[in-house]
C-alpha cells in the first residue's frame, strides 16, 4: 500500500512538470511567434498595403521604415528602386507629352499665321495687276510731272507709288511702328486728295516706341475702318495714333470720335467673329491672329466703343527692338 502511494505521488510529479514544459513551450512558441511576426510577417504586409497603393496610382505612397539587414531588407530595397523606377520613366513620359503638346501648339499656331498672312497678302495681291508694271508706270508718270513742275500731281503720285510698294513688297516682313506711322500718313495723304480735310489724324508716339517692331499693315487698316465705318455719315472728324510704354510693353491706342459701334457688333468684334469685307479687307481677326503669333501673345488687340461716339482699338504687345528677340521669326526681316 505505501509503496502504491509512493508511486502514485511521483506519477503526479511527473504529470506537473510535464504540465509546466508544455506550459513554457507554448509560452516560448507564442513568443517566438509574435518575433518571426514582427520580424518578418508584419513588413511584408507593409509592403504589400504599399504595392496596392501604387498599382492604385499613387506613386507618392511611402515605404515605412526597416533598418534591419536580412532577406526582407532586400526584398524593401528592390521595391524601392523599382518605385524610383516607375517614377523617372512617368516624369520622362510626362515630359515628352508635354514636349509634344508645345510642339503641337506651336505647329497650330504657326498654321493660323499662316492662314491670316496668306490671307493678308491674298486681299492685296486681288487688287495688283503685274505690279513691277504698276511701279515703273508711275515712276514714268512722277518724271513727267517734275519736268511739267506740277508739283501737286508729283506728290500724289510720289505718295500713291509709296503707299503701293510698302503694301505690296512689305506685307510679309518685320517693320517698325515708324514705317508703319509712314504708310499712314502716306494714305491720309491720298484720301485728303480724293475728299478733303474732312478727317484729321493726329499722331503722338513716344520716340523709342518708333523702334518697336512688328508685322505690316496694321495701322492703316484701323484708321481706313475708322474712316468708313466710323465717319460715315458725319461731315468731319478726328483720329489719334498714340504709342508710349507701359513698363516692358507698349501700348499703341487708335481713337476715333466717330459714331461708335452698336453693342451687339462690338460683341462680335471683341470675339473677332466680324470681318470687314468694305476697306483693305484686312480686317480686326486677321490683326490680331498676326499680332498674337508675331509676339507670342494670346491677347494683343483690345477695343472699346458706345453708341454715344467714340471708338478705340488699344494693341499692347512687348516692346522689342531686336530682330534676334524676337518670339516668332517666321517672316523675313527687311
Amino acid at each position: 500500500m505505501e509503496i502504491h502511494h509512493k508511486a502514485q505521488k511521483q506519477l503526479n510529479d511527473i504529470r506537473r512538470i510535464n504540465t509546466l514544459v508544455i506550459l513554457v513551450w507554448t509560452l516560448f512558441a507564442s513568443l517566438l511567434s509574435i518575433v518571426f511576426s514582427n520580424t518578418f510577417t508584419t513588413p511584408i504586409i507593409n509592403l504589400s498595403k504599399v504595392a496596392n497603393k501604387i498599382a492604385h496610382g499613387n506613386l507618392e505612397a511611402q515605404l515605412p521604415q526597416y533598418s534591419s539587414n536580412d532577406e526582407v531588407a532586400v526584398l524593401y530595397q528592390s521595391f524601392y528602386n523599382m518605385i524610383s523606377n516607375i517614377k523617372d520613366m512617368v516624369k520622362k513620359l510626362e515630359e515628352k507629352a508635354e514636349i509634344e503638346r508645345m510642339y503641337a501648339q506651336q505647329k497650330i499656331e504657326a498654321i493660323k499665321y499662316r492662314q491670316a498672312l496668306q490671307e493678308a497678302e491674298l486681299k492685296n495681291l486681288q487688287a495688283q495687276i503685274n505690279p513691277h508694271f504698276l511701279f515703273n508706270t508711275l515712276n514714268t508718270i512722277l518724271q513727267i510731272a517734275m519736268f511739267e513742275n506740277a508739283k501737286q500731281t508729283y506728290e500724289i503720285l510720289l505718295r500713291t507709288s509709296n503707299y503701293l510698294r510698302y503694301v505690296v513688297h512689305n506685307i510679309n516682313r518685320i517693320v517698325k511702328l515708324e514705317d508703319e506711322i509712314e504708310n499712314v500718313n502716306n494714305y491720309m495723304y491720298i484720301y485728303r486728295m480724293r475728299f478733303g480735310n474732312k478727317i484729321t489724324v493726329e499722331i503722338n508716339v513716344e520716340d523709342d516706341t518708333k523702334l518697336l517692331l512688328m508685322p505690316c499693315m496694321i495701322l492703316q487698316p484701323l484708321v481706313e475702318n475708322a474712316i468708313v465705318h466710323g465717319f460715315k455719315e458725319k461731315e468731319s472728324g478726328l483720329i489719334k495714333i498714340m504709342a508710349h510704354k507701359v513698363k516692358e510693353n507698349v501700348e499703341i491706342v487708335v481713337w476715333d470720335n466717330g459714331s461708335g459701334i452698336e453693342e451687339e457688333i462690338l460683341e462680335d468684334l471683341k470675339n473677332f467673329s466680324f470681318e470687314d469685307n468694305k476697306t483693305t479687307g484686312i480686317g480686326l481677326s486677321n490683326i490680331a491672329k498676326r499680332l498674337s503669333y508675331f509676339y507670342g501673345v494670346e491677347r494683343p488687340l483690345y477695343i472699346e466703343s458706345n453708341v454715344e461716339g467714340g471708338t478705340k482699338v488699344i494693341i499692347k504687345v512687348p516692346f522689342i527692338t531686336d530682330y534676334s528677340k524676337l518670339p516668332k521669326n517666321e517672316v523675313n526681316t527687311l
